[in-house]
């Protein structure tokens, strides 16, 4: 065997099972009291489930005070017994998100360290909560700078206000100040420093024993320059010594087309970026290269790119001072279908990050995922976000999360948890070999791209007028870059961006057809449609042609004809042959051969793929994200064996039928939605598992399963008390007075008038209809659900949300809320507050067993049943929580109505939404089916394999549905696929005793030739779906459609 067959052979090895370096590492939230014995009990569980590393993540519900010295003390005890098991341990510096404050502590202590923008508005007059720093009148394109307001004069003025509302995701912990509120000032080294001095040097203190293991690293979150035009104390002076001119004597041109506006953006861009990368993001690096560590993380609203300017000026520059660079992917699904109301451009961050881990030794590139998604999401809809991640860059999965917790408001902290909560859990292995799988594959192997995507920022600094507004040329160009990568990735041209900052770089080089960026190497480079670049891109650009290396200009060659050279050293003046359009662009790349590989059929674009090589091997990753099932061939250039490799179950199949073409390889490929592979190209087949692989001949019949079936609930059903009434409170809310609202300079006078008319028009109506009374358990939402919302109510107040981050949305919309004087985005029963509940509920039958589940979290607590106290007789129980208990309710119940009563008290501490205090659920529990919203009698028969609907919403849970099968002799040496159809979510499939296999996404088909048999046959169909039904919204869970057991005439190959 040859030294590139070993090689292939090992990485085979390690693909069939993956050492755990590559599982996911999720967050662990540390949400409640960091015991040991709970910690310990859940690395186990995570061990078994093939997870080896974690984030340690304090957060939402966290009782110990962070970086106190209980904290350190117990957080030793957690990070030693990781060590202890064997798992990898990265540390969160911070208590909830955005890094940088110490849960507060840094602005409680220093004030000035809180973050500050610039604020433009027209007035006479500054607030006391203001800093004036110049006042201007602008005629057309001239503007005259004063230090002081003129009198009588309404100027354009420009301040600098603490941005005290920006930080609200620190709350939710009972020692909180809330007067802590404020994110750092990210371009201050001093406040840089003493966030270090309390979080990282205590890291160093306590922890530095453990750093290498099994700490790995630090992952910091979300540091961004919110809602402002970034300012700090030392700006001006700093603007003066880098290019010579006071920048407060031209701040208009920031916002407006005045004067040299280009090159003041330009210059106020550029040292934002500086200052942001050497006083925070470097500031960390230097720490972490000092203690042996990597740096990790990511930026916070990293994919909105018409915010770049304002949020971090150059993204790319701060990422390069990660180790491991970083991004965030909210909610589920992918970048082909994801909504841009939460995710901005999804394409663009990974191949961003990806861009960023060129040079780094790691090779690690990482991601959070599927934050904020719910609880509806299993593996089938989470596994096409892995997949697309991956085939963009990403090899490191950080799933948001895994929950200490779900007591009280700690289920709402952006669920789902990835854990045992969930139904599919006891699966959750075959989930994590995957994601392990994909990871070796694509830390390992080398990435095979040859073109680059010019992505040149300081053509987005010059066409903003700040907080993500852009002019007509910006958003052009931002549109062209999307349109570019949006088609480049859908038609499987392998690239990678290239930014400024690597030109300007020292691992950038040219060399005769080649431009090497790092280790990466590359022969094509496309120019976006830009109105300016910058003198040393165009001369970068000349010597790339100058070597043989092909560079593409789009736009056409009228575009480039002015001749117009700046005084700010910008040009227009590229004279070259360019493409028009993007269709143009696919052809000509297709028919220079640039990036490989081909795939035709119905619906191709629908795959997204990663070209890797490793040795003398090439290998490709394919994903098909299409709903419907794909037949086309495959068009390869290189030559050789080509093997299949299943990233699901770790097996391989040599390919038999493949002819050898002018470019290439060409074979027939087959995807089901949903599915992926690794295609291997190399020269040696010798281990294959060719007998395995089936292609059917010929359809010999079919027979579709029996119409009844005997169903076996795993678990007492669930009936969820949503509906209350709020008898009485200590604490009734505040609703801010209307006189406030006028003053409130966030709201146009239209959305002020309909406040104000709906305000007073509740207030007539509430003697009458209770609104304020009303209370309901309030789910969580999926992120994009709820921001979908706040578009809506912003649309319909017709108030302004252009420029605001996805968290200042939700604050604008809360607020209006507010002045509505309906309490829908606070805590209800307000924080702190003795209150007393009451609802009803139908009882038509009452079974021998019949419980009622509820939360214990610390506050006295009384519970009801037609007048009597049951809740002092009640035991721990587990249902979706440790702090559940539940009492038996046989002899408490009547037939017909019944009534249940709650006195409690809300836990103290602030909350901010979507993360509020509420009524937690209620959970009646037993052998009983909901009828008309009563309880009835079960069934054990059915003739659906679904449920979520009438009967059993609320079930989260394992149902089995079992029956007989006749197969007659006819049949009897054929093939048996079982095709179950659309399934939600995950099953497992029993026939004649024998487990046949588990199948966690689609296709959900088995083949079940080896385990069935003449004549009758038992069948068993094990479903589980999801935490939604129970703790969100019901939905459909089981088979959906009609299953069948088609036989076919058996041909392997």
């Amino acid at each position: 065997m040859t030294k590139s067959e070993n090689k292939i052979e090992s990485l085979y090895a390690r693909f069939e099972n993956p050492p755990g370096e590559f599982s996911p590492v999720p967050f662990l939230f540390l949400n409640l009291n960091m015991d040991l014995k709970t910690t310990e009990s859940i690395f186990k569980e995570l061990i078994d489930k093939g997870i080896m590393g974690v984030v340690l993540h304090p957060r939402t519900g966290l009782t110990v005070k962070f970086a106190s010295d209980e904290f350190w003390r117990r957080l030793v005890a957690i990070v030693n017994k990781a060590k202890e098991l064997g798992m990898t341990v990265w540390l969160y510096d911070d208590y909830n998100w955005p890094s940088g404050t110490a849960a507060g502590r840094v602005i409680q202590e220093k004030p000035d360290f809180a973050a500050s923008g610039l604020v433009f508005r027209y007035g006479k007059s500054v607030e006391k909560w203001e800093e004036l720093i110049g006042a201007y009148s602008i005629k057309k394109d001239v503007f005259k700078y004063s230090s002081d307001i003129p009198k009588g004069k309404k100027s354009l003025l420009v301040t600098a206000r603490r941005m005290t509302d920006s930080n609200f995701c620190q709350t939710g912990a009972p020692w909180f100040i809330s007067s802590n509120w404020g994110a750092l000032d990210l371009m201050n080294p001093d406040a840089t420093d003493h966030f270090i001095g309390i979080v990282y040097s205590g890291f160093e203190k306590h922890l530095k024993k453990y750093f290498g293991n099994p700490i790995v690293g630090v992952f910091t979150d979300e540091p961004e320059h919110y809602r402002s035009f970034p300012w700090t104390k030392t700006f001006a002076g700093h603007f003066t010594n880098s290019f010579g001119y006071d920048i407060v004597g031209y701040l208009p041109s920031l916002i407006k087309d005045v004067g040299d506006f280009r090159k003041v953006r330009r210059d106020y861009y550029s040292l934002v970026t500086e200052l942001t990368r050497k006083s925070y993001y470097e500031r960390l690096r230097l720490w972490a290269e000092r203690n042996g560590l990597l740096l990790t993380g990511h930026l916070g609203e990293e994919d909105f790119l018409e915010k770049f300017p304002h949020s971090h000026g150059s993204p790319y520059s701060v990422l390069n001072e990660m180790h491991v660079p970083g991004t965030d992917y909210l909610g589920a699904g992918h970048g082909y279908i994801k909504d841009e109301i939460l995710s901005g451009f999804p394409n663009f961050n990974p191949k961003l990050v990806s861009a960023a881990a060129r040079t780094k030794k790691s090779g690690r590139i990482l991601c959070e995922i599927w934050g904020g998604s719910g609880w509806g999401y299993g593996p089938r809809s989470l596994k096409g976000s892995i997949d697309w991640g991956a085939a963009l860059g990403i090899n490191l999965f950080v799933p948001h999360a895994v929950h200490t917790s779900l007591m009280g408001l700690r289920k709402r902290d952006f669920p789902p948890s990835h854990f045992v909560q969930q139904p599919f859990w006891r699966y959750y292995k075959i989930f994590a070999d995957y994601i392990s799988r994909v990871s070796l594959i694509t830390s390992t192997a080398r990435r095979a791209t040859k073109a680059l995507l010019l992505f040149p920022i300081t053509s987005l600094w010059h066409e903003t007028t700040g907080m993500g507004i852009l002019t007509k040329k910006g958003a052009e160009f931002i549109n062209g870059i999307k349109e570019i990568t949006d088609n480049l990735i859908r038609d499987q041209r392998n690239f990678d961006y290239l930014f400024e900052e690597d030109i300007e770089s020292e691992t950038t080089k040219i060399a005769p057809g080649i431009v090497f960026v790092g280790k990466s190497i590359y022969d094509t480079i496309i120019v976006p449609e830009v109105d300016r670049i910058t003198k040393p891109t165009e001369d970068f650009l000349t010597n790339a042609e100058e070597n043989g290396i092909r560079v593409i200009y789009m736009g056409g060659p009228s575009r480039f004809e002015k001749n117009d050279r700046d005084e700010d050293d910008l040009t227009n003046s590229i004279k070259k042959t360019a493409i028009r359009s993007i269709d143009d662009l696919i052809d000509y790349l297709k028919l220079v051969n640039v990036t490989s590989p081909v795939i035709e059929g119905k619906n191709s674009t629908d795959f997204v793929s990663r070209q890797m090589c490793y040795g003398q091997s090439d290998i490709y990753f394919f994903a098909y994200l299409g709903v419907e099932r794909f037949k086309g061939t495959l068009t390869v250039r290189e030559r050789g064996i080509p093997e299949l490799w299943n990233p699901e179950t770790g097996e391989r199949y040599g390919i038999a039928d493949f002819e050898l073409v002018k470019k290439g390889l060409k074979f027939k490929i087959e995807f089901e939605p949903g599915e992926s592979k690794f295609y291997v190209i190399h020269d040696d087949i010798t281990n294959s598992k060719k007998g395995r692989q089936f292609f059917p001949e010929k359809k010999i019949g079919e027979q579709f399963l029996p119409r009844k079936w005997e169903v076996l609930y795993k678990k007492d059903n669930m009936m969820r008390i949503d509906n209350w009434r709020l008898i009485r409170s200590s604490i009734l809310p505040s609703f801010p007075n209307l006189h406030k609202l006028w003053s409130d300079d966030r709201y146009g006078f239209r959305t002020k008038l309909s406040i104000c008319a709906i305000r007073l028009l509740i207030e007539a109506l509430e003697p009458f209809i209770g609104l304020r009374s009303r209370i309901r358990y309030a789910p969580f939402k999926s992120m994009d659900k709820d921001f979908k919302l706040t578009d809506i109510a912003a649309k319909l107040f017709g108030i302004e949300t252009r420029g605001l981050g996805l968290y200042q949305k939700f604050d604008l919309i809360k607020d209006a809320a507010m002045y509505l004087g309906v309490p829908l985005t606070i805590s209800m029963p307000p924080p702190g507050s003795e209150y007393e509940i009451v609802s009803y509920f139908l009882v038509d039958h009452i079974p021998d067993k019949i419980h009622l589940v509820w939360e214990d979290n610390g506050e006295p607590t009384e519970i009801y049943i037609n007048g009597q106290l049951i809740s002092d007789d009640s035991e721990p129980f587990f249902l979706w929580d440790r702090s559940n208990r539940r009492a038996n309710l046989k002899n408490y119940l009547r037939r017909g109505k019944n009534r249940i009563g709650i006195k409690s008290r809300q836990p103290g501490f602030p909350t901010i939404p979507p993360i509020l205090h509420g009524i937690e659920p209620i959970v009646i529990t037993g052998n009983f089916r909901v009828s008309k919203n009563s309880i009835t009698r079960t069934k054990n028969r059915t003739t659906t394999l679904y449920w979520g609907e009438k009967g059993t919403g609320n079930y989260s849970g394992t149902v089995a549905f079992r029956c007989e099968l006749k197969i007659p002799k006819r049949f009897n040496g054929m093939k048996g696929i079982l095709d179950l159809g659309d399934v939600r979510e995950t099953v497992r499939v029993v026939l004649n005793g024998e487990r046949v296999d588990v199948k966690l996404w689609p296709p959900y088909r088995f083949d079940v030739t080896d385990y069935i048999i003449e004549g009758v046959n038992s069948l068993e169909i094990c479903v589980s779906n999801t935490a939604e039904n129970l703790l969100g919204t019901p939905i459909l869970s089981g088979i959906v459609g009609d299953p069948k057991l088609t036989f076919y005439g058996q041909k392997f190959r």
